[in-house]
Formats: structure tokens, C-alpha cells, sequence
């Protein structure tokens, strides 16, 4: 995981919003962040452009009561005991995710945090589209977290597994927390392709026994750093429904995924089952992106 030195925060200027500083605060902590950036998404961008010409003063003062609001947030949460500097900045203007996607590669954004409402669509749909075109990391908290302790790091043992696995483990050790989760989940669909062998059962253990000689090339490939690796095996009907499963089970507060796995197309956009995830999962879900992914066709695309 890239160091986070510059992250963005996203508000929806509601109650939740202090679980999302509380969060930003709780990373900047420990990873030495330098710059906070508190945005607003201003939904002005859906009022026609002769009104903004007509009534300027309005929009202007809009702009200032909200960056008022969020600075009101920032005082409420205590963000006195680090040392990062905070930016406040709203969004009013042209696409939302045009002017997010702009803004983290013009302020170099190491980290997005965006706080889903997995009630509302529009919610939910942006945190998607913010994932997929980010050309760096975001996390997607839910709830009132605001904190993590139980770390979950599902694998498919490919190169992004990987860089999950590092980003947890960098976590734990700037978090203090001595143990993470391993998960591989063995799709139903995999088994069904054996059903017809003449010794199922025995095939399932040799499935299984595979499986577990690929993880522990795996963590033999990956430098733990002391921290404790609880590696999980599940199988389940889909991967996205175990790795929630899981999740439930051992009470997690944080999951992390890479960006894509070994069945993905181009690096800018997600696999299927990062894609579930953000759409249901109902704990904090961290994508972990290297940091420039996609930044090209972003250039090409929306920055001039």
C-alpha cells in the first residue's frame, strides 16, 4: 500500500458525517497524512447556468454556509491531536465524478473516503463509479464505523490478492493490531465441474488440499512482518456471499480487496466480485488500487 500522505474525505453534510471524519482522523493518525481534503459534492450542478449567472451572490454564499458547516464538523470531531493540514472545498460545478476524479489526480490523492448509505441508490451507485475510475485506493465506510480492529483480507493468490494482503498488514502494523484474516473462498461452480467424477468425495479433499498448498505458497510469498495470518477456507455459492458470510461470522470491521482479480479485464475497472461488495456489503470495504492506475485513459478521458 501506498504511503498516504494526501486524503480526500467526502461529505454529505448529514449527522454521519462525523463517523467520516472520525475515520479520516483515526487513518491520519498513524500513517503520517499530510493534507486532508474536506470536499462537499455540491448538487448545484443540476441548476440551469442562467440561474447561477443571474443570482451569483447565492451560489457564493450557499458555498461559504456549507465549507462553514464542514469546518463546524471538523471542531466537533477534535482533529487537534494530528498534524496533517485541513482543506475544505465544495464541488458545484460540471460532472461529480469529473470534478472528483480531477481532483485526486491534481492534488495527488493517495486515499478516498466515502461514507455509503446502503439504503440509497444513488448512494450506493456513486461509491461504485467512484471505485472504478479512482486511480487510487478508496475506502467505502458504512454505518457509524468509525475505527477497525478485525481485519479480513480475501485472496484468489493473485498479484492484487497481494497488495491487499500488504495494505493489511501495513495497517496492523501502524494500527497496533496483532492478528488479520486470510480468506479463500472455493466457488460452488468450481466443485459442480467434478460432480461427475467417479470419486466425488475424494475430489473434494483433493480440491481442498490444492487449495491449501496454493495459500501457503501464498503467505511464503508475502512478508508478514510479524503480524499473525488466520487463514480461512470456505466454500460457497458465490465468492462475494462467502467472503460476507465470513464477515459476519468473525464480527470484521474491515475488508480489504484488491482492485481486481485473476478474472478482470483493464486495471481501471473492477472485478465482479469487488464490484458485489461494494454494492451489499454492509462494513467498511477498503479497494486498494497502486496509485496512478488508470491515469492515462483519466487524462485522455477528463483532464485537459
Amino acid at each position: 500500500m501506498n504511503p498516504v500522505k494526501n486524503l480526500l474525505c467526502i461529505l454529505s453534510l448529514s449527522d454521519t458525517d462525523k463517523f467520516t471524519i472520525k475515520y479520516a482522523t483515526h487513518i491520519a493518525k498513524f500513517t503520517g497524512v499530510e493534507n486532508i481534503y474536506v470536499n462537499f459534492i455540491n448538487e448545484l450542478q443540476n441548476v440551469p447556468e442562467y440561474i447561477k449567472y443571474v443570482y451569483p451572490r447565492n451560489v457564493f454564499k450557499l458555498n461559504e454556509d456549507i465549507i462553514h458547516k464542514m469546518r463546524e464538523d471538523i471542531v466537533a470531531v477534535n482533529v487537534s491531536n494530528i498534524k496533517a493540514k485541513v482543506h475544505f472545498n465544495v464541488f458545484d460545478e460540471g460532472s461529480i465524478h469529473d470534478n472528483c476524479l480531477k481532483f485526486i489526480a491534481e492534488k495527488q490523492i493517495d486515499l478516498v473516503i466515502y461514507r455509503k448509505n446502503i439504503e440509497n441508490p444513488d448512494s450506493v451507485s456513486f461509491a461504485t463509479k467512484l471505485v472504478r475510475r479512482s486511480i487510487c485506493s478508496v475506502l467505502i465506510i458504512t454505518k457509524n464505523y468509525s475505527t477497525f480492529s478485525r481485519i479480513l483480507v480475501p485472496v484468489d493468490f493473485s498479484e492484487h490478492s497481494k497488495e491487499a494482503l500488504e495494505a493489511g498488514i501495513y495497517l496492523s502494523k501502524l494500527a497496533d493490531i496483532s492478528m488479520i484474516n486470510l480468506l479463500h473462498v472455493v466457488e460452488i461452480s468450481s466443485i459442480n465441474m467434478i460432480k461427475s467424477a467417479h470419486d466425488y468425495e475424494k475430489n473434494i479433499i483433493m480440491l481442498k488440499n490444492y487449495v491449501k498448498e496454493d495459500g501457503i505458497k501464498f503467505l511464503k510469498s508475502c512478508d508478514t512482518r510479524g503480524v499473525e495470518i488466520n487463514t480461512i477456507y470456505d466454500i460457497s455459492e458465490k465468492i462475494e456471499k462467502g467472503i460476507m458470510k465470513v464477515s459476519n461470522m468473525k464480527k470484521i470491521d474491515l475488508v480489504i480487496v484488491g482492485a481486481q482479480g485473476r478474472t478482470s479485464g483493464i486495471s481501471i475497472f473492477l472485478g465482479s466480485v469487488t464490484d458485489s461488495l461494494i454494492k451489499e456489503l454492509s462494513v467498511p470495504l477498503l479497494v486498494i488500487k497502486k496509485k496512478g492506475t488508470g491515469l492515462d485513459i483519466l487524462k485522455r478521458l477528463f483532464i485537459n
